[in-house]
């Protein structure tokens, strides 16, 4: 296989999606978060959802590029980078349980902290790829990809 896709148990297709819109020249791609998206609170000023307790090594400074937020339920890329990538994200979460600190969104902290330093490396998917089952009467976009509810989901069968 020349790709890695991760997505979370809790999504569930209900477009069509192909190979062009996941994949590109890019050796990532994520998600941009719906709530980012949107301008939802805390995105709507510096430093949004980012982890900011810099013991952390998830933790961003103002030098950091945090323009761009992504989701943590669907994230990938090709298949070395990607490995290469969990092994790096596993490193910075040990030297942090290590050293007693959890950062505030926990993987989705780290896999941010990541691409916002390979951020040119990252192929971008429009937030309806993680349409947030709870914020949908928030959407100005149509789901391709439903982050359900976690209670009484409509698209549960």
């Amino acid at each position: 296989m020349d790709w890695l896709v991760f997505l979370d148990a809790d999504t569930r297709v209900v477009d069509t999606v192909t190979e062009e819109e996941f994949f590109s020249d890019k050796p990532y791609f994520g998600v941009h978060h719906p709530c980012h998206a949107l301008k939802m609170q805390p995105h709507t000023e510096y430093p949004g959802a980012f982890e900011t307790n810099t013991d952390s090594r998830a933790g961003v400074t103002e030098e950091d590029d945090t323009s761009m937020y992504y989701q943590g339920c669907l994230w990938g890329g090709r298949v070395p980078e990607v490995l290469d990538m969990i092994e790096e994200l596993d490193s910075r979460v040990e030297e942090d349980l290590s050293n007693d600190v959890i950062a505030v969104w926990h993987d989705e902290s780290q896999l941010n902290k990541f691409y916002s330093e390979v951020k040119e490396d990252v192929h971008l998917l429009g937030p309806q790829y993680a349409y947030p089952e709870v914020f949908q009467d928030h959407c100005n976009f149509e789901p391709k990809i439903v982050h359900l509810a976690k209670d009484n989901s409509a698209y549960q069968i």
